[in-house]
């Protein structure tokens, strides 16, 4: 089904819940906003170095 399509469908009789994953302020993000979608919630993904730093 094509975007257009899905979102289309969305709040009608028998339509269905869509979720779309991009990263913030990217430019797909923009792009599924102008489809109609809107942000429900950011998730940070937090990265801790290993203790000595550098690889293994």
């Amino acid at each position: 089904m094509r975007r257009a399509e899905a979102a289309g469908s969305l709040g009608a009789p028998g339509g269905e819940v869509a979720v779309v994953t991009t990263e913030p302020g990217s430019r797909s993000q923009l792009d599924v906003m102008r489809q109609g979608f809107a942000l429900l919630y950011a998730r940070a993904i937090l990265v801790r170095e290993a203790p000595g730093g550098g690889s293994g």
